[in-house]
């Protein structure tokens, strides 16, 4: 299922990127890892990715900040926000940004496998329904 699926995971922490990307490339996935908010964007803007994980809290710019700046220009790519703690007041700020998910830094990979299945099944009927037109 993971067929040429482009994976972009957008991070401050080189760890949690390093171990995140070995489990998507053990999974078949294609894998860009990056700590570069600008870089990430401008990736995303040459449709260069299928599918985001954006963290929450990073110094630069946070994952909400980024996201404004994705819908910008893309308002379909599938955008999953990474937090070690999820709450309400992020739900909040997500409103009306058309998010995919959340992932927990705390989370099993089965959740992440479950939602990445989730994510490319409607990601494939979306490019079908597309080819329609």
């Amino acid at each position: 299922m993971s067929d040429s699926i482009r994976i972009l995971f957008l991070d401050d922490q080189p760890d949690f990127l390093e171990t995140m990307s070995f489990w998507m490339q053990s999974k078949g996935y294609t894998v860009t890892a990056t700590g570069d908010c600008a870089a990430a964007i401008e990736k995303i803007r040459a449709k260069g990715v299928d599918i985001v994980f954006v963290d929450f809290k990073m110094p630069e710019m946070n994952g909400i900040e980024v996201l404004r700046k994705i819908r910008e220009f893309d308002n379909e790519i599938p955008v999953v926000i990474v937090t070690a703690y999820a709450d309400d007041a992020i739900l909040h700020k997500t409103h009306g940004l058309n998010v995919s998910g959340f992932f927990s830094k705390m989370d099993e990979f089965e959740k992440l496998d479950r939602m990445l299945d989730v994510l490319i099944r409607n990601l494939k009927r979306s490019k079908a329904s597309g080819n329609k037109k």
